[in-house]
């Protein structure tokens, strides 16, 4: 759907994406996304937060980490119709780096206002802490 949308006829054939313009791309284990899902739910599992933040926050991030995989084999394939030798390199490189970086993007974000909600105890306790002492010149 995103391939046509921007003009490249392609057909969705099972793990295969077949390209009237190119040879296609082929979707394995290693590509599809799961294990990054995985990572990331990991990451989120591991990490100190509310049962009700993670029951809202999990599904959100595997949401962007689908669009994100999406994106990168929409990316891979106009590659193979468009300008064929960048793809290796996009494929082995970017855009692994890109997709993994949104998913570390995530549990930073998951880390600093996943955690802990706004105004607990802790968080109050560093307020008081901080306006006790005095102001240096």
């Amino acid at each position: 759907m995103v391939l046509s949308g921007v003009g490249i006829e392609a057909v969705a054939n099972g793990r295969s994406i077949e390209l009237a313009q190119a040879s296609g791309i082929r979707i394995v284990d290693g590509c599809n996304g799961l294990a990054t899902i995985g990572l990331f739910a990991g990451f989120v599992l591991a990490f100190p937060g509310s049962t009700r933040r993670r029951l809202l926050f999990i599904p959100l991030g595997v949401a962007v980490i689908y669009l994100a995989n999406v994106a990168r084999v929409s990316l891979l394939a106009a590659l193979q119709v468009h300008w064929p030798p960048a793809f290796e390199f996009v494929h082995n490189l970017g855009a692994p780096a890109f997709f993994h970086l949104i998913v570390f993007g995530l549990w930073v974000l998951w880390a600093n206002y996943g955690s802990a909600p706004h105004g607990s105890a802790s968080d109050s306790s560093s307020d008081v802490a901080t306006e006790s002492t005095p102001a240096v010149a």
